[in-house]
């Protein structure tokens, strides 16, 4: 798959606004163009992209970041198509809306190996968020579609708020007390999805994980109670 590589040229020394990157538009624009959008610094205010990371590759559907964003907020904003891989972690809001925006994610596939911060995926409207670390606090608040996949733990409030939207857990959460235990099962789509990341993106799903059992929670109850958060049923538990 033909794209971008973003590689880090020193670590960040502030909190970088990094929206701009993926909005529309993104995946024809060679490296040059690319690197002339521009991003935002907590202190320096606007920043050319290019003078963050050394960007190399083709016009392609991925885009690939390399380093330690864990200082980067808004990584996958206003994704609505194609793949943007982290080969790291991310800070604030990653695949959420960005400032001003009403939507999160639309479309495409963000893919963190790494750790993600709060409120990763709020409001996202479609699209897959898949966090091979930890997330932080408020994952996936106020969803209204899409999945979220976590295969660490994940913060307080997670799935807070959500309308439709699937938050899939394969280690510890605490689920709100605004949802309510549906049932426990194998969904074959999840079995489908989580494969599909395994393949197509290298993401690391446990033989365990992938033939296991999942309890399902229904919610939030708080909004209009549609969707879900799935959390992975250990075998010393089953």
């Amino acid at each position: 798959m033909s794209g971008l590589l973003l590689a880090l040229r020193a670590p960040l020394a502030e909190r970088v606004d990094l929206a701009a990157l993926t909005a529309p538009g993104w995946q024809a624009l060679d490296a040059a163009a690319l690197g002339a959008r521009v991003v935002r610094g907590l202190r320096s205010g606007a920043i050319a992209a290019g003078d963050l990371f050394t960007i190399r590759g083709a016009p392609g559907p991925l885009l690939t970041l390399e380093g330690d964003l864990a200082l980067a907020d808004h990584v996958g904003a206003g994704l609505d198509a194609g793949t943007v891989h982290v080969r790291g972690s991310v800070g604030a809001r990653a695949g959420a809306a960005a400032p001003g925006a009403k939507r999160g994610m639309t479309g495409g596939a963000l893919v963190v190996f790494g750790d993600a911060g709060p409120e990763a995926g709020a409001s996202m409207r479609r699209g897959c968020l898949a966090i091979a670390g930890r997330a932080g606090p408020a994952a996936g608040l106020a969803m209204l579609a899409g999945t979220i996949v976590v295969a660490g733990a994940v913060g307080e409030d997670g799935g807070r708020f959500s309308k439709r939207g699937s938050l899939v857990a394969f280690g510890d959460v605490t689920i709100p007390g605004t949802y309510r235990h549906a049932c426990t099962y194998q969904p074959q789509v999840l079995r489908l999805l989580l494969a599909h990341l395994r393949s197509a993106h290298g993401f690391a799903v446990p033989g365990a994980v992938f033939d296991g059992r999942w309890e399902r929670w229904s919610g939030d109850l708080a909004e209009s109670g549609k969707g879900e958060i799935l959390t992975h049923v250990r075998p010393e538990a089953a």
